[in-house]
């Protein structure tokens, strides 16, 4: 019987025969069939043109990153981008000081100064910064310990100590032995500011009561960094400074 006697028979009614249920699954099984083929061949052309884009973009990213170098830090590759005594503390201590080969004189200074202003227990010298001049030490030993970061000026009489913490708990009385340490300076730098430096400005446990202030890394010195980049003269000292904002970002 044709197809369409098969398919006459089924619509008046009839009681389809066995002949009548294989033609109709035969035809069922050609429809799928095309309809498959139909589909993988619109698969294949929308595939072609989605692999296409993707190797577009995927040769952009390339091109990207070739001229950018976005993962590129130079501190990430030296494997030294949490090292507190040889990265961070003389990395700020350059930027502090008005002397430093950045030669941007006194904007890093500041730049600090000016941030932390605002804060409580942050005493501001007294007098004009740029015409005065400051002295940083890293690592400076004394009686009471050893001072990550100490910058002053004899002229102002003005006498900064940073305590830089990454990653590592302080030590017994240490912030206190420090403010101790700063009274004996009282004769010569009467105007004076205790920094507990950290990532995210924890507060310290071993003050025991003597005044200082918390400022943070992520916060702060990126804040104070950030502002500064577009005043910032020399190019190479910029790219420095964008490095050192991308270790900053995971501490």
């Amino acid at each position: 019987m044709s197809e369409k006697a098969q398919s006459a028979s089924i619509s008046m009614g009839k009681e389809p025969t066995l002949s009548d249920v294989e033609g109709f699954l035969d035809r069922f099984r050609r429809l799928m069939k095309q309809t498959a083929a139909v589909r993988l061949a619109g698969f294949k052309a929308g595939f072609g043109h989605l692999a296409a884009g993707m190797r577009a973009i995927l040769s952009l990213m390339a091109e990207i990153e070739r001229v950018t170098a976005p993962e590129h830090n130079l501190l990430r590759i030296l494997g030294v981008a949490l090292d507190e005594d040889h990265t961070h503390t003389p990395i700020l201590a350059h930027l502090f000081d008005p002397n430093g080969s950045h030669g941007q004189k006194h904007l890093y200074l500041e730049g600090l100064l000016k941030l932390c202003g605002n804060e409580k227990e942050f005493s501001l010298p007294e007098g004009d910064i740029r015409t005065a001049s400051w002295f940083v030490e890293t690592q400076k030993v004394i009686g009471f310990g050893i001072l990550d970061l100490v910058i002053k000026c004899p002229r102002l009489k003005y006498l900064l100590v940073i305590e830089n913490k990454v990653g590592v708990s302080e030590q017994k009385l240490q912030l206190s032995r420090y403010h101790d340490w700063m009274q004996t300076q009282q004769r010569f730098y009467p105007q004076q500011t205790l920094v507990y430096l950290t990532p995210q400005g924890r507060e310290a446990v071993s003050a025991e009561g003597c005044k200082y202030v918390r400022l943070s890394y992520r916060h702060h010195i990126a804040k104070m960094l950030k502002e500064l980049l577009p005043s910032t003269q020399a190019p190479c000292v910029r790219e420095t400074i964008r490095q050192y904002l991308a270790i900053i970002e995971t501490l």
